[in-house]
């Protein structure tokens, strides 16, 4: 645990010691995730994957691949590819409906970053969480099973992101994956999803305690 939290915090220096402050969102966000997927999950193989998955992704967020037409993250690509791995779990790639649903949202999340590039005085409130509530609250009203949101989010955010970066690339010398706030808007969204997901539980709870009290006095007036 220890060799982890010194790696974590080893991570957040890029050059001469600096902090990077503009990924101190995504690092929290993530160490939170971590920590909820490790002590709080049941004790599966699928939990093993995702610690290691969130691990990995916050190791090699500083690295990138360099391009002659750019520069790619390697935490983009390997959030990328865990997340279609994920997706590939819980819904077969033939259905049509789920493609179009992520397709969507990818091209709302595209449609976000675009704006904030041509238009950024509509994110005067705060460029990660106003993208990241109005994406969490799509998926909400167009993903209707639970376990579906995370992995259908993170994959519509990543083709999202790779297709703003096609169309801003003439103004950026090259394309660009997994920067300019990416990964504090990706960790954001997760986090919100969490979140409602543990008010639904919550709510759900409290329900079926109201039930069996109800029950309960029934069968005792009668």
């Amino acid at each position: 645990m220890t060799d982890c939290f010194s790696l974590f915090l080893s991570i957040l220096d890029k050059k001469k010691g600096e902090f990077l402050l503009e990924d101190l969102l995504f690092y929290w966000f993530s160490w939170i995730l971590w920590i909820i997927v490790t002590f709080f999950f049941k004790k599966t193989r699928a939990r093993f994957y995702l610690a290691v998955w969130i691990l990995i992704v916050m190791i090699v967020k500083p690295l990138t691949i360099p391009d002659i037409q750019g520069d790619i993250s390697l935490a983009y690509i390997f959030l990328t590819l865990g997340a279609m791995i994920w997706v590939g779990q819980t819904i077969k790639w033939h259905h049509f409906l789920s493609m179009i649903t992520m397709t969507s949202l990818a091209f709302l999340y595209a449609a976000l970053q675009l704006s904030y590039w041509f238009s950024p005085v509509i994110f005067l409130i705060h460029e990660t969480w106003l993208v990241a509530v109005i994406m969490v609250f799509v998926t909400l009203l167009v993903v209707s099973k639970p376990h579906n949101r995370v992995p259908w989010l993170i994959v519509a955010c990543c083709i999202g992101n790779f297709w703003q970066a096609v169309v801003v690339s003439p103004l950026t010398s090259g394309l660009h994956l997994g920067f300019n706030h990416f990964f504090n808007d990706v960790s954001a969204m997760v986090i919100l999803l969490v979140a409602w997901h543990v008010v639904e539980r919550l709510i759900y709870e409290f329900s079926k305690l109201q039930k069996g009290a109800a029950k309960h006095q029934t069968s005792l007036t009668m």
